[in-house]
């Protein structure tokens, strides 16, 4: 409940600050080549269950996706990309509804899983109709990944976040929970005070005086943050700036920290992700 408030929080801050539709948006200067994301990067792609009338094979995928949302797969409709996993099937149908066979598979088409059911939906057309079979499908692909090495690469880049100077206090480490959150709903492990880091990120923040007319006076904020290997040598840097209104950035900076670290999360995570910078 608390994480729904904070987007929504940050939502109403968005819509108030009226030049920041997609706000601090990123820019990214690095030497290094990208290199593959980990299997699980590419998320898991839902495809419609062959067999069902289309409206119930949509209401099904549909129900797939949210229930597997919900056991933190980033699962998705569409093509996907070509790391993504593959879960799709058929059914044939039995009694008043249908017999359902899927199957997980890997972007290389070898088999991962394969579940069977039979599924009697009163409203076929309706997603919340498929909720109690969509979950359970859904636990057990959750089981598969997190039981398989493989899937979910052991050997991935665990983060600790440094110091972030130009701002002190509250504010910073509101700044740094906030990096944290983002990076953790991104699947990407925030070091623990046991852990050995495999990389560091720290921040810069620097915050312009006003300028602007009376009671329309904005501050421009950039962000830099960089990114260091465990031997401190630089993967690269993301960027953000933004002009921010005065009055907001005094009022509402929590949630102004929010949206700096949702912004620059992708480009972290693409920097600690290549593979050749995963040293210990």
């Amino acid at each position: 409940m608390r994480d729904r408030l904070l987007i929504v929080l940050l939502c109403a801050a968005v819509a108030a600050c009226g030049n920041l539709p997609r706000p601090f948006q990123p820019e990214y200067k690095t030497t290094d080549t990208f290199a593959l994301l980990p299997i699980d990067k590419g998320g898991l792609v839902v495809q419609p269950v062959q067999g069902l009338p289309p409206a119930a094979a949509e209401a099904f995928t549909q129900a797939l996706i949210e229930s597997l949302h919900k056991e933190d797969v980033a699962a998705m409709a569409g093509p996907g990309n070509a790391a993504a996993l593959v879960l799709g099937g058929d059914a044939v149908p039995a009694g008043a509804g249908w017999d359902i066979t899927l199957a997980l598979g890997d972007a290389r088409n070898t088999a991962l899983g394969s579940f069977v059911a039979h599924a009697a939906p009163q409203k076929a057309e309706d997603p919340k109709a498929w909720a109690v079979y969509a979950r359970t499908v859904a636990r057990s692909v959750a089981g598969i990944l997190d039981a398989d090495p493989a899937l979910r690469n052991p050997d991935a880049p665990v983060v600790a976040i440094g110091a972030v100077t130009g701002i002190t206090g509250e504010d910073g480490r509101a700044l740094t929970r906030a990096l944290e959150y983002t990076l953790e709903k991104s699947r990407i492990k925030v070091a623990a005070p046991a852990d050995k880091p495999t990389h560091t990120v720290v921040g810069a923040v620097t915050i312009a005086p006003p300028r602007g007319p009376a009671g329309k006076e904005v501050r421009n904020v950039d962000v830099r943050w960089t990114v260091l290997r465990a031997d401190n040598s630089q993967v690269g840097e993301v960027r953000q700036t933004n002009d921010v209104p005065v009055a907001m950035l005094d009022r509402d900076w929590p949630d102004i920290a929010l949206a700096v670290a949702d912004a620059a999360t992708d480009g972290i995570v693409n920097l600690v992700n290549r593979r050749s910078t995963v040293t210990r």
